[in-house]
């Protein structure tokens, strides 16, 4: 019996770290070939960087809508609906003729992808307590960390061997068999705790998350960690590959490095949540992200020719996203019980909002340096210890094991 219970907790975990893969595929899979598809759509590096800015704003402004609608139809039910517009809309990103029909289908693609990475969150929350939600979203984490390891290597090898759009081939694959475990997982929010939702209280419950310090604290700090990291996503094909003129494979090793500090920051979290709570996590890694964050603003500033120690610094601020992740999720998540959906929804538009956000910047001050990606995530690693102790501590955050 024991055995089985184990069997079923590794098939749980594996299930929602695939959902959880969606956003990490679809972006890290085909950053390898964004050059590629520069001169393919004869555009330039900003105008490409809008397929990454456009799905990231998919994927913000979707969760809002999965979430309160999981909340009253089920967990199940708007997964697989997500995963239906996902596979549409891939196979429209595979025959786009122009780069604004490419733009545009990366917006729907991740429109549906929403689905499994908040509502992943939301049965996570259902199930466990607050600390344990902590724990078992490091695991998560750590295991769907495996996706941004292995996916430009992928990306890379498939655009050596094939062409970008087998890439997207081998996501509606991926997106199937998402599909089929889905149908396996069992619904973890029964009938009797449904939501009665219609618009004026989906209105309502957003204003009261969005009023609500504690929880927005914990939004900004999470987004402020992932929009640093999500500077390195976007700006790194154009510095690595572009400009230095690495193989794309080679980009793969580099994105190897930083995604194996991800999986250190999870492994570390995980081991030590139990211990002395999640909220002295987060402060961890705040507090990492904002040393290594200003560690870069002066390496651009006053050592801009010393590249290699920008990576260093850079990679050395990873662990600091997974930390921060899991456990201003667990804890925002923890505030409003009765709305997990809607929670994790309004979390997920606010992450993938801000990461857009830093995504464009990078684009737009792109200089052929790495000055506007250093310089990015270099504020939002202050910025994610300064919402800690202006948003957090100042609004009474106190310290529970």
């Amino acid at each position: 019996m024991k055995k089985k219970s184990n069997k079923s907790i590794i098939l749980f975990i594996v299930t929602l770290s695939m959902l959880t893969a969606f956003a990490p595929l679809s972006i890290d899979m085909y950053l390898p070939s964004l050059p590629t598809l520069a001169k393919v759509y004869d555009v330039n590096e900003a105008t490409i960087q809008l397929t990454l800015s456009s799905f990231l704003l998919g994927f913000a402004s979707a969760q809002l809508i999965h979430g309160p609608l999981s909340d009253r139809l089920g967990r199940k039910p708007v997964i697989l609906i997500g995963i239906i517009i996902y596979i549409t809309a891939t196979v429209g990103i595979i025959f786009s003729k122009k780069i604004e029909i490419l733009i545009i289908f990366r917006f729907f693609q991740a429109f549906g992808g929403s689905a499994g990475p908040v509502i992943a969150r939301a049965i996570v929350r259902d199930t466990f307590s607050k600390n344990k939600s902590s724990q078992i979203l490091s695991i998560l984490f750590l295991v769907m960390s495996m996706a941004p390891l292995l996916a430009p290597f992928i990306g890379g090898q498939i655009l050596y061997y094939f062409s970008w759009k087998h890439i997207f081939w081998l996501l509606i694959i991926f997106s199937i068999f998402c599909f089929i475990a889905t149908i396996n997982l069992k619904e973890s929010l029964p009938k009797s705790s449904r939501a009665k939702i219609n618009l004026s209280t989906i209105i309502k419950n957003y204003r009261e998350l969005l009023l609500n310090k504690i929880f927005m604290g914990y939004a900004f700090c999470m987004s402020f960690a992932f929009a640093g990291m999500f500077a390195y996503i976007s700006g790194s094909p154009f510095f690595i590959i572009d400009y230095y003129k690495f193989s794309p494979q080679i980009f793969g090793g580099f994105f190897f490095v930083n995604v194996l500090f991800l999986i250190i920051g999870s492994a570390i979290n995980a081991l030590y949540v139990k211990k002395i709570g999640s909220d002295k996590m987060l402060l961890i890694g705040s507090i990492v992200s904002a040393i290594f964050g200003v560690l870069i603003l002066i390496n651009i500033l006053i050592f801009p020719d010393i590249n290699f120690t920008i990576l260093i610094f850079i990679t050395l601020f990873m662990p600091s996203v997974t930390i921060t992740g899991a456990n201003a999720t667990a804890s925002a998540l923890n505030l409003f019980p009765k709305n997990i959906g809607s929670a994790a929804a309004a979390l997920g538009a606010i992450q993938f909002t801000v990461g857009g956000i830093s995504g464009y910047i990078v684009g737009e001050l792109y200089l052929h340096t790495f000055f506007s990606m250093g310089f990015v995530i270099g504020i939002c690693g202050i910025l994610n210890l300064s919402t800690y102790f202006f948003v957090l501590r100042r609004n009474n955050l106190t310290f529970k094991a």
